[in-house]
């Protein structure tokens, strides 16, 4: 039975298509980035004109829940980009530690009761204990450092992180992140930057 696609199916303007992917074969992109994973320990740069497929490359070979994807629009500063790595990645951002004090005292008293039954002297002595527990408490937060965070977060995660629109961002911050990454990137962690192609060449010019 033939199965009829609506036509937001068939046409995905500025989204992630199906039917339509056209995977380009002769110019190997899927199996170059494929490679890339397998090797790692560098940096790769995927350029190419607005509207040309990068994003749409990436994601056919790097899916959401295999990346960790982010967008250049959304990093404005330095601190948004560790903030959204940290958030995704669900890493700790404080340490509380807590030490606690208990201290017993106890106290005895000894009661003389005299008693005289028909008129006989007697005595009758009873122990008594008051028993009296003090818990003391104190409690302090220690703030992680958010990139250090992030980092070990990236590295421990084991997932490739892809800066989609690279271009957007500052390049006095391009110049942070790239350099930040150096040691994860040495460590192994795979790392994609899209951009355009007049600006395919930042992370060279940073480092």
């Amino acid at each position: 039975m033939m199965r009829i696609y609506k036509l937001r199916e068939v046409f995905i303007a500025g989204g992630q298509p199906e039917l339509t992917y056209v995977p380009r074969e002769h110019l190997r992109l899927e199996d170059r980035i494929a490679e890339y994973l397998d090797e790692k320990y560098k940096v790769l740069s995927i350029s190419g004109p607005t509207k040309s497929g990068k994003t749409v490359l990436a994601r056919k070979v790097m899916p959401k829940d295999k990346a960790l994807w982010i967008s250049g629009g959304q990093i404005q500063k330095i601190e948004d980009f560790w903030s959204i790595i940290n958030e995704r990645t669900a890493s700790i951002s404080s340490i509380s530690e807590g030490q606690s004090e208990s201290t017993l005292h106890s106290e005895a008293r000894i009661v003389d009761v005299s008693l005289k039954p028909g008129g006989l002297g007697g005595a009758v002595t009873s122990n008594v204990s008051d028993t009296k527990n003090t818990i003391t408490s104190q409690n302090s937060t220690k703030n992680i450092d958010p990139k250090r965070s992030a980092i070990s977060s990236l590295i421990s995660s084991n997932l490739p992180i892809v800066i989609d629109d690279f271009h957007y961002i500052d390049r006095e911050i391009q110049t942070i992140i790239i350099r930040s990454l150096k040691e994860p990137v040495f460590d192994g962690l795979a790392t994609i930057f899209i951009s355009v192609p007049h600006r395919s060449f930042d992370a060279v010019r940073v480092e």
